[in-house]
């Protein structure tokens, strides 16, 4: 009998009763008026010329993207991986993938679009214009450059609801309703909408987990993401991203033959692969922006074989772009070194490789003994490679890709000022922590070198910290910051604000630069109370900046050193983010007890003897305590700290203690004395911590300061 011709009706319009080859492929419904007319699917995504219907014979290609369970041996890396990494993908026959590598890509990505159909819809999501609202803040407010191709996945949400996974929009929603203003409205207020989400989000939770597809993947990178903007670095964040980092594993998205694709490949073909590259990277650089203590790379550097995404005009358009850029480290970057400063490279590449010189930073930050190996003013030092390594990337940016008025005009009409303004941000932070880090080994000695590299040193770090606040008041003269941006971006701003700390309680640091550091310090604190109600971890970044620096200015000398000392021992024990929840108590920002009024470069208060940096020879030097003088004997001339003022000030389990954050489990979690742990903090690296000695300004009878006990000087 002759098939039946005539168009089937159904729900939601006709059904033909041949698909065309794209919707075979997709399982999307094929609707259309006749047999031989064009469907609306193939119309709307601009493919008209392609469509048709198989013939009968045909090989049925599609039929692998419907299988549940592809062949394990070819998932596995057996004959269908690459031998070599994929360097360039060029849409060449001379080039392309060999057909094992084709037929691998094939079944990896029909696990990556399996998604489970729900039946609870109605109940938990909002009207579907609202979803849209939520949809363009997710992209607009927070991940400018992802792994998500809006304008399709808002089709098909409109058109084919049930086919998109209800657990990946509670997620968005999750991310995005604070940024919402018809769901902020709905209930009642940004944090009741984002709790709603994240319960409904949880009830998924159990059951996805289960079955690894890149919609779910991508649903618990975004929970984990959103989580660690609302609460810190807590146990539930890495466990989110936990399952989202071994999904990946398991789909291979860190494997370049994973994204294989045919030289004639359709461009919904081509965004999908796009879309699950974007994911890995996406997951990889999320590791890297919240790196720090118990938060490691889910994927060694050479485990990994996956070029960097395209730009987003080549995802729009579906085709495969002509070379893409590669990440330091990774096995593309390896065989073609070229391949990492590529000057075609994309603006979301860039923006993954400037977040991973961040996570490399953040890595070296709690460190238990940076600096103990090689000085930092040494050839070779973990702070000497860092450090050329980032200004040789900036160096070869596109340039468009730099900071400047223009380019950030440009991109905000493109709709990418956020990931360009983070790139700049990421950039100035990575170099401020990388200083701020070794502030406790500020110490050369009479070495004039050494003298020199600190002064350097301790204005470049400054400098930064200027610059990136320069650039945040710039690019809120074009956007407003309520609008939303990730909490990443806010933590640069919360780092600049202890930099501006440090320098008005000790301004000869750089004479040169402190009249700017009250100023600068109270434009941070404002542009974190403003960022308070956007994300939770601002209110307690804006606290812990008023609890550390409200304080009355001082001269350079041990109160600078151990200051830095004990910041270095928070950085090793809680992390560099400061996860402490936010306090209640804090008190308003117009009634802040801001430190104590500067003394200008031309005061005659300056500090005794002069210094542009806490060198070595202006440093207080250790001598025995008073307990150790015969009875009677004068106390020794100079400016003196005895144990019990050193024990008060910064022992943080005494009354008072200047440093209430840093937690008291410090001793009892190595079963030693509190002091024990920092002599083992920084033995070995030029520092010795004893709050048993009293400290004085004079030089030894030799005319070299003293090295006895003390900070080991």
């Amino acid at each position: 009998m002759p098939p039946d011709t005539a168009p089937k009706s159904g729900r939601g319009g006709s059904r033909s009763s041949v698909a065309c080859t794209r919707c075979r492929r997709y399982r999307t419904k094929c609707v259309r008026p006749t047999l031989t007319s064009v469907c609306e699917g193939c119309t709307n995504l601009g493919l008209a010329s392609e469509c048709r219907n198989p013939k009968r014979g045909e090989d049925q290609g599609h039929r692998a993207f419907r299988r549940r369970y592809p062949d394990e041996a070819a998932l596995d890396g057996g004959e269908a991986t690459a031998s070599r990494p994929v360097v360039n993908a060029v849409n060449s026959s001379n080039n392309g993938p060999s057909s094992s590598e084709v037929e691998a890509a094939c079944l990896v990505l029909a696990r990556l679009g399996e998604a489970p159909v729900e039946s609870s819809r109605s109940a938990v999501l909002p009207p579907m214009d609202q979803v849209k609202e939520a949809l363009h803040a997710f992209r607009n407010s927070y991940f400018q450059l992802g792994f998500l191709p809006l304008a399709l996945f808002v089709s098909q949400l409109e058109r084919e609801p049930e086919t998109v996974s209800l657990f990946l929009l509670l997620a968005i929603l999750t991310a995005s309703a604070r940024f919402t203003p018809s769901l902020v409205q709905r209930f009642g207020s940004a944090n009741a909408a984002t709790d709603f989400y994240v319960k409904e989000a949880r009830k998924l939770i159990g059951e996805e987990m289960l079955k690894p597809s890149l919609p779910a993947c991508q649903a618990f990178f975004v929970l984990s993401a959103h989580h660690w903007g609302c609460h810190g670095g807590d146990e539930e964040s890495a466990m989110l991203m936990g399952v989202a980092t071994r999904m990946a594993g398991l789909l291979c998205l860190h494997e370049e033959s994973t994204y294989a694709l045919p030289p004639d490949a359709t461009a919904g073909q081509v965004i999908h692969a796009e879309a699950a590259r974007r994911t890995f990277w996406l997951i990889a650089s999320q590791e890297d922006l919240t790196a720090g203590r118990r938060r490691h790379a889910p994927f060694s550097l050479e485990n990994i074989d996956v070029l960097l995404p395209c730009d987003e005009d080549t995802l729009a358009l579906g085709v495969l772009p002509r070379a893409r850029a590669s990440l330091r480290g990774t096995r593309p970057a390896i065989a073609e070194p070229s391949t990492i400063d590529l000057p075609s490279r994309s603006l979301f590449a860039t923006m993954l490789q400037s977040n991973h010189a961040w996570g490399k930073v953040a890595r070296l930050a709690v460190a238990a003994q940076t600096g103990k190996e090689i000085p930092p003013w040494c050839l070779n030092s973990d702070f000497d490679v860092l450090n050329r390594e980032l200004n040789d990337w900036y160096k070869h940016l596109p340039p468009h890709h730099r900071w400047s008025t223009k380019n950030l005009l440009a991109m905000r009409a493109l709709g990418h000022d956020l990931a360009f303004f983070e790139i700049t941000v990421l950039h100035h932070l990575s170099g401020i922590v990388l200083r701020k880090t070794y502030l406790g080994c500020a110490d050369g000695g009479r070495v004039a070198e050494v003298e020199r590299f600190w002064t350097i040193f301790a204005r470049e770090m400054i400098q930064g910290a200027l610059d990136l606040v320069s650039v945040f008041d710039e690019f809120a003269a074009t956007r407003s910051l309520t609008l939303g941006m990730p909490p990443i971006l806010i933590f640069g701003v919360y780092v600049s604000g202890t930099v501006f700390g440090y320098l008005c309680r000790w301004p000869d640091l750089c004479w040169e630069l402190a009249g700017q550091a009250r100023p600068s310090l109270g434009r941070c604190l404002s542009i974190l109370d403003l960022l308070k109600d956007i994300w939770p971890m601002a209110s307690c970044w804006r606290d812990d900046l008023l609890e550390l620096y409200s304080q009355e200015a001082g001269e350079s000398g041990a109160g600078f050193r151990i200051t830095a000392i004990l910041e270095q021992m928070k950085n090793h024990f809680d992390g560099i983010y400061r996860h402490a929840p936010p306090s209640t108590s804090a008190e308003p920002l117009a009634q802040a007890s801001w430190p104590s009024p500067l003394p200008s470069p031309s005061s005659t208060h300056r500090p005794s003897p002069p210094s542009t940096f806490p060198s070595g020879d202006a440093l207080p030097r250790p001598t025995p305590a008073a307990q150790s003088r015969a009875p009677g004997a004068p106390e020794a001339v100079g400016q003196t700290l005895n144990q019990e003022s050193a024990i008060a000030e910064y022992d943080p389990r005494a009354a008072g203690a200047g440093f209430p954050t840093l937690p008291a489990r410090l001793g009892a979690e190595f079963n030693t004395p509190l002091e024990d742990d920092y002599l083992a903090f920084y033995s070995g690296a030029g520092f010795a911590l004893d709050l048993g000695m009293s400290w004085d300004w004079r030089p030894s009878e030799e005319g070299e300061p003293s090295r006895a006990g003390g900070l080991g000087l």
